[in-house]
């Protein structure tokens, strides 16, 4: 609880440093509303305990069904490292650091279930829910702790936009929901927080040489978890180069940034060296991926195309209009310290919009900064606000309220809807009960998985689009069933221009087949596509 105190001489006892002066007692009377004052230890703890609830809510969502696709991209190959003793995970499209780190994880899960359950370590597979609610677990850990670093990075500015900062980075809709899933975005984006907090504190203890060098092995953590956050290097540079040091000691702090950046890399993706070329391969494919084209993930218009995803869905309109704002207050408030967090922001906004393939997920490492820089302008702003009303207090809920009330709805509103059924699950419960045993599917995508764990043991063919296919191969190898969903065939149908053949054999297929089932995603009660089980015929 807080304690009840008058606004007045005793309000420079709040926080450190104090409420600005501009607050006098002649401009709130003494007889202006009561101000409940929390501590700022209170308050970050309020804080970071909501960002724990909104990331631990519906963690198990799905299970035993894997309903997010990216997950056993990471999961099962950790299981493999850990179960086959090899520290390879012989996969580069991401770096290694993530992957080790869910393999120890998996490692430690096994041998503290196996006490109770022998069959743990005998036969993992048999217990993926254990392992995948594990993992899950870990993330929104992860999650967690780049709330409270945000908090510590806010802080090298003032106390109070270092806990608005967090506030809004523990409600921020993307973030909460990303922390759910075992993928590398969220982990990224707690290094890269990592990084802006000792480039802060660097420029604010003059360049201090250790901070500057551990900003570079943040950075270099980053790297290893998601190969564009390299990008936040910038952040220990610009601050070594922004300080007061001698020149000479400048770029000898931005050469020793570096070389802890790589050196981190190294350590974290060691086969990188080790074994270089699958390594510069993935790097290729990588590349060639992002400038060739990812179906329903494209577009020439990615600076406008970001922007609307944070306002619509990422961080809501509130905040992003903050964000907006804050990249021109951050700098004019803090000068030094918003030219080293404009110094990641430009520059990565600037990768994401250079590539042809956009996905929304990229945007969690810049997620940390943009919150500082929608923090000082909500700070900014809760001052004139206090004045014009007459009560601090009343400034505070209004600000913050507008600010983090939408996108801490729509958390709320996804960590809820996961709590129920996904359209997948009804989809293989309804086949389950109607097509025979063994019967043959072509499933696109990833939703085959889901299919293969139903106790009619269906024959799965993995296609990643039922269109990449005609209608009669599928009818030569014994097809007898198809389950298309929605959000791989809309990807071509909606973009017919560019992927007219897909669109023909997508219309020959809803025109063959007969349609048996249709079980439609709902947003609160049942999440996920639109589900469409056909029989194929031969006429």
């Amino acid at each position: 609880m807080g304690r009840y105190t008058h606004v007045g001489p005793a309000m420079q006892n709040y926080q450190n440093p104090p409420y600005p002066s501009a607050l006098p007692r002649a401009t709130l009377p003494r007889n202006a509303a009561l101000v409940l004052v929390p501590s700022a230890h209170l308050a970050l703890g309020l804080i970071m305990l909501l960002a724990l609830a909104l990331r631990l809510w519906g963690l198990a969502f799905g299970l035993p069904y894997v309903i997010q696709p990216d997950e056993p991209s990471v999961e099962m190959r950790a299981l493999h490292m850990w179960y086959a003793g090899d520290p390879n995970s012989h996969y580069y499209v991401y770096p290694s650091l993530y992957y080790d780190l869910q393999a120890l994880l998996a490692f430690a899960v096994a041998h503290a279930a196996g006490v109770l359950q022998p069959d743990v370590l005998r036969h993992p597979l048999v217990h993926l829910p254990l392992f995948y609610l594990a993992g899950r677990a870990f993330t929104a850990l992860l999650g967690t702790v780049t709330v409270l670093v945000v908090y510590l990075a806010g802080r090298m500015l003032s106390p109070r936009v270092g806990l608005i900062a967090a506030l809004f980075l523990a409600v921020a809709a993307q973030h909460v929901q990303q922390s759910h899933y075992i993928t590398v975005d969220a982990p990224t984006a707690l290094f890269t927080a990592l990084a802006a907090f000792y480039a802060l504190r660097a420029l604010r203890r003059s360049g201090n040489m250790r901070d500057i060098v551990l900003g570079g092995v943040a950075a270099g953590l980053a790297t290893g978890t998601k190969y564009n956050a390299a990008v936040a290097l910038a952040l220990p540079i610009v601050a070594a180069l922004l300080s007061a040091q001698p020149w000479t000691r400048r770029l000898g702090a931005c050469l020793a940034a570096s070389m802890a950046c790589a050196a981190v890399f190294v350590l974290t993706t060691p086969f990188a060296v080790l074994d270089p070329p699958p390594f510069l391969r993935s790097l290729h494919v990588v590349a060639q991926h992002y400038a060739q084209g990812h179906p329903g993930a494209e577009g020439n218009d990615n600076a406008l195309w970001y922007l609307q995803y944070l306002a619509q869905e990422g961080l809501l309109v509130p905040l992003t209009v903050l964000v907006v704002a804050g990249l021109a207050v951050g700098v004019v408030r803090y000068r030094r310290a918003g030219l080293v967090l404009l110094a990641f922001a430009l520059p990565y906004y600037a990768l994401l919009c250079s590539t042809f393939v956009r996905f929304d997920r990229n945007l969690l490492p810049l997620l940390p900064i943009l919150v500082l820089f929608a923090a000082t302008v909500a700070d900014a702003v809760i001052l004139p606000l206090a004045v014009a009303l007459r009560n601090r207090s009343a400034a505070y809920v209004l600000v913050l309220g507008m600010a983090a009330g939408p996108s801490a709805y729509v958390a709320m509103r996804s960590d809820y809807a996961i709590t129920h059924r996904f359209s997948e699950e009804v989809a293989v419960a309804w086949a389950t009960v109607h097509l025979p045993r063994g019967a043959r599917l072509a499933t696109e995508n990833w939703e085959g998985s889901s299919f293969e764990i139903s106790p009619r043991h269906f024959r799965i063919t993995h296609l990643s689009t039922l269109a990449r296919q005609s209608y009669g191969w599928l009818l030569a190898r014994g097809i007898g069933y198809a389950v298309a969903d929605s959000y791989t065939d809309d990807a071509y149908l909606s973009d017919s221009r560019h992927y007219p053949l897909e669109a023909v054999r997508y219309r020959e297929l809803f025109h063959r087949a007969r349609l048996l089932a249709r079980i439609t995603g709902q947003p609160l009660l049942r999440p996920g596509p639109t589900m469409s089980i056909y029989e194929l015929r031969q006429r």
